[in-house]
């Protein structure tokens, strides 16, 4: 049997025209040999995208053991910070894919007896300002140091800017904290001075605004703000 060029060459070209149908970037797992060709460019997809989720300083930043923290600058600046009864901090969470996260997370560094962290999220307006109040999760003890999670189960979308507000009551504590230079700036926020402000910031309070309206009420800063990481697993 004789070669036939021509047919050859429409076969490859057939094959450079069918679609992707049914592509899924939900894997980020390594390439195997047992893939076929449409696992396999979905699973380097998904890879592509993850790592970008790791390093693109508007998207949030990733910590070991499959967590996201707030930061969206480099370099990304952790530290310690004394935090009193009452104070509550509202910041701009930016969301790293699609994706819902079963857990959120605080570090309490140094504890205190009766302490205790409540922790809220918020859609964000067409202005990137903060919007309605999505979840409000269960009191954290912070009687004890070391990581303390709470249940989330907040349903993210990629590249979309949320809020999270943090308030703290009982006793001073420590708390794992960022640089304020790791939030700034997001959009919807402004100041005389040409520094966009990062962080609402109250102190007296007793419970987590429900709206908005309420947190832009709330002195604006360029600070710190404690770490909350969501877990991804």
């Amino acid at each position: 049997m004789g070669l036939d060029p021509a047919g050859s060459l429409r076969v490859v070209v057939s094959a450079l025209k069918t679609k992707l149908t049914g592509l899924s970037t939900a894997v980020a797992t390594a390439v195997t040999e047992s893939d076929n060709i449409l696992q396999a460019i979905g699973k380097l997809q998904a890879q592509i995208k993850k790592a970008n989720g790791l390093y693109n300083p508007i998207i949030g930043l990733y910590e070991s053991g499959g967590k996201y923290n707030q930061a969206h600058a480099i370099p990304h600046v952790s530290g310690n910070a004394s935090i009193n009864s009452g104070t509550v901090f509202y910041f701009p969470y930016p969301s790293h894919a699609d994706w819902t996260a079963p857990l959120a997370e605080i570090n309490v560094q140094t504890a205190g007896a009766g302490a205790k962290v409540q922790i809220a999220f918020y859609a964000s307006d067409a202005s990137n300002n903060p919007d309605a109040r999505l979840l409000l999760s269960s009191i954290i003890d912070c009687s004890t140091t070391g990581d303390k999670s709470v249940t989330a189960s907040i349903t993210l979308a990629e590249k979309k800017l949320y809020w999270v507000g943090v308030l703290v009551t009982g006793n001073t504590i420590n708390l794992r904290s960022l640089a304020s230079q790791v939030l700034r700036p997001i959009g919807g926020m402004s100041s005389a001075s040409g520094s966009p402000p990062t962080v609402y910031f109250g102190t007296g309070q007793s419970v987590l605004a429900t709206t908005g309206a309420e947190i832009m009420a709330l002195q604006k800063l360029s600070y710190f703000a404690p770490v909350v990481a969501l877990s991804a697993a």
